[in-house]
């Protein structure tokens, strides 16, 4: 994270050989080309990385106080798939709804406000 150049010029060739993904390509050119914006990420990275909630517990709060839950998900998210929100809700179906917006990882975007304000309020 400190010294990417490497790491480029790495992706460039993986690239030109077509062993690169293309996503993997974008997101670099995004998060890792600017400095600050890889400082920000790295520290994203690294404070949720041992974050570990408990699961089974979530579930048991959610059934015994009937709490309504929303997972949103991006359907072309390549990083946190819908298919794990659809794993979490086995159980809890009368409480948890799924909902996939067709978008990748940033599902917090302008582009999804209304789609997201009518999910909330629904």
């Amino acid at each position: 994270m400190h010294h990417p150049g490497w790491f480029f010029a790495l992706l460039k060739v993986g690239n030109a050989l077509g062993l690169a993904n293309r996503s993997i390509v974008k997101f670099t050119r995004y998060y890792i080309h600017d400095n600050k914006v890889r400082g920000e990420l790295y520290d994203r990275w690294t404070c949720m990385r041992k974050f570990r909630p408990p699961l089974p517990f979530a579930r048991k709060l959610i059934i015994e106080n009937k709490i309504p839950l929303h997972l949103v998900y991006g359907r072309h998210d390549r990083i946190i798939r819908f298919e794990r929100g659809e794993k979490f809700r086995r159980g809890i179906e009368p409480f948890c709804f799924i909902d996939i917006l067709d978008c990748g990882h940033q599902v917090l975007q302008q582009k999804n406000a209304a789609a997201i304000s009518n999910l909330l309020q629904s």
